[in-house]
């Protein structure tokens, strides 16, 4: 078995859970982009099935050093926390228009333009709380379920992890990775 994740403490965790099967797993930090090799450096040409998770774990959305929650004092969102420009990078710099592309089209957000000109309007964003408090208070009373911001906490973390480029670059890998009658399982 291959194991490969972009973040290297979940990684870890996995190796923890997984130690009883010794050599029989073989560890990869890595993108799905930099999958191309993990067959090959573990002695093998295709794998016969591959399982990709394209979620966020609860323990990644319940770190607070992340950023990924709204009531965290970070603003992060990376899954690869080694590279890459942060949550808070992207927003304190990014145009409005831009971020306001960056919410509808990856967020669905039909109030991105109202939502990236408050954003811009109180930088420094400094934390997720922060950013969260300013998403509220443009937001209409709603009786829905979700908080006002998930959808911008969403679209922020698909682009901060350039979750679209890399399902696009595992996509393409597919059929040198997989063997022919081979399955591959999306977890979304």
């Amino acid at each position: 078995m291959i194991a490969n994740d972009t973040d290297a403490e979940s990684l870890e965790q996995a190796r923890e859970r997984l130690a009883r099967f010794g050599g029989r797993v073989c560890f990869q930090h890595g993108r799905f982009s930099e999958l191309q090799s993990a067959p090959r450096s573990a002695g093998v040409e295709k794998v016969d099935g591959l399982l990709a998770d394209l979620g966020v774990s609860y323990y990644q959305l319940t770190d607070p050093e992340r950023g990924l929650s709204f009531s965290s004092e970070s603003l992060d969102m990376r899954l690869d926390r080694t590279r890459g420009e942060t949550a808070a990078d992207l927003i304190n710099h990014i145009a409005e228009r831009d971020l306001a592309d960056i919410l509808f089209f990856q967020g669905e957000e039909r109030r991105a333009r109202k939502l990236a000109r408050a954003v811009v309007r109180a930088r420094p964003i400094r934390d997720a709380r922060h950013l969260a408090s300013v998403i509220e208070s443009v937001s209409p009373p709603t009786r829905s379920r979700l908080h006002p911001a998930t959808r911008t906490f969403m679209a922020l973390r698909i682009v901060v992890n350039r979750e679209m480029e890399e399902l696009d670059a595992l996509l393409e890998q597919l059929p040198d990775l997989v063997k022919p009658g081979g399955r591959a399982v999306f977890l979304t």
